[in-house]
């Protein structure tokens, strides 16, 4: 839970917190102010309020609609996961099965949810209490002068943090896997959006819930065979009504264009018919006679007869 809420707090902060540039305008890092810390940590914990609410809704809606009882978790921290679990049922996993997924990530989400708090408590200390001793540099931010047991508090700051991101690695892959089970019953067609989104975006999981609350739970199975089967059938029905998977379906409306005979053998080329031998004589013929010989004097048979045609 207070992975949320860690996160809601560190994108609040880059609002309110102090900005850090270098001479030449570059960001170094952006230092939580006292009232910034405050305030970024108290909307974080209000809208977190919001989402369990809404997630607790779709959860007890999902649960009525299915009969299973106990629907009261679907409002209880930690709880609420095991919850969730219970209503996706059987995660898959690589193709292999996997059972009690919700109770791996609630548990997973109480390690997360500590590491978180000593997170927030720490930056709680360092930017309020010791606002005055923070130095900043290219190398990030530090403080100076701080009292042995405050000094202790900082190394483990900056140490752990490692060792948190790995934690909370493990936490997301396992929500994701979880909200895959879940998903694929109340949103099968955008179950891989819906179940990844939140690993980025956490606060994604809460409002996903609850939109998809009243779909009506399927067999994800169940679902992509009948899928499978509507796809046949329309293969079958509007398949290629030609029966010729690459031919011409019209024929070939311009003849052979390539003089083919019947066997592929080739033919002679054959001489263009001229577009003027309807009107006078048999078009080109072998003496090269023009189609207009009526009209010229039938190639000046009279060539020593020099009169006008007008005459």
């Amino acid at each position: 839970m207070l992975m949320e809420l860690y996160w809601l707090y560190q994108f609040f902060s880059i609002f309110f917190g102090e900005a850090h540039t270098s001479p030449e305008g570059a960001l170094i890092a952006i230092v939580q102010t006292p009232t910034g810390f405050y305030f970024s940590l108290g909307l974080s914990f209000a809208i977190l309020a919001v989402l369990l609410v809404l997630q607790g809704v779709g959860l007890y809606t999902m649960a009525k609609e299915r009969g299973i009882g106990g629907r009261w978790r679907a409002f209880v921290p930690f709880v609420n996961i095991y919850f969730i679990g219970k209503i996706a049922g059987e995660c898959a996993v690589f193709g292999h099965k996997m059972k009690r997924t919700g109770l791996y990530v609630m548990i997973l989400q109480i390690v997360t949810t500590a590491f978180c708090a000593v997170q927030i408590v720490t930056e709680g200390i360092l930017y309020v209490q010791y606002a005055d001793k923070i130095i900043v540099s290219n190398n990030g931010v530090y403080w100076s002068d701080l009292p042995s047991n405050v000094q202790t508090l900082s190394n483990y700051y900056n140490t752990v943090s490692l060792l948190a991101d790995l934690i909370n690695l493990a936490y997301m892959i396992f929500t994701v896997i979880l909200l895959i089970g879940l998903m694929r019953k109340y949103s099968p067609r955008n179950y891989i959006l819906l179940s990844v989104l939140p690993a980025f975006i956490p606060v994604v999981r809460h409002i996903a819930i609850f939109v998809v609350r009243n779909n009506r739970a399927i067999d994800y199975e169940a679902y992509m065979r009948a899928k499978r089967e509507e796809f046949i059938r329309r293969q079958q029905q509007y398949g290629n009504p030609y029966g010729r998977p690459y031919g011409n379906p019209y024929g070939n409306p311009y003849g052979n264009p390539y003089n083919q005979g019947q066997n592929g053998g080739n033919q002679a080329p054959q001489q263009p018919q001229d577009p003027f031998g309807e009107f006078g004589g048999n078009g080109q013929n072998a003496q090269g006679d023009s189609p207009f010989e009526d009209i010229d004097g039938a190639n000046n048979q009279n060539s020593g007869n020099s009169e006008d045609f007008f005459n």
